[in-house]
């Protein structure tokens, strides 16, 4: 029986708090919504630019990669 008397307590206090800077249940969930909105845009970007810089890392890396491998076979025999 404690806990639902804190539970209305609580929900009174929040709600008095919510009320006083004019804020609903609805403006909690749509922040809500733009914040994941705001990360899952920001995460593609970085992701975006991360694989651009791997594209162009791999242009360079690999044909310096696939030399030195075939130096090496090279030189086996």
């Amino acid at each position: 029986m404690g806990s639902v008397v804190k539970l209305v307590i609580w929900c009174l206090l929040v709600g008095a708090v919510l009320a006083f800077l004019g804020l609903g249940p609805s403006d909690i969930w749509v922040w809500t919504w733009h914040q994941f909105e705001a990360v899952f845009h920001n995460l593609r970007a970085v992701l975006g630019t991360v694989g651009t810089y791997l594209v162009l890392g791999a242009g360079v890396v690999l044909p310096i990669y696939g030399i030195y491998l075939l130096v090496r076979v090279l030189q086996r025999r």
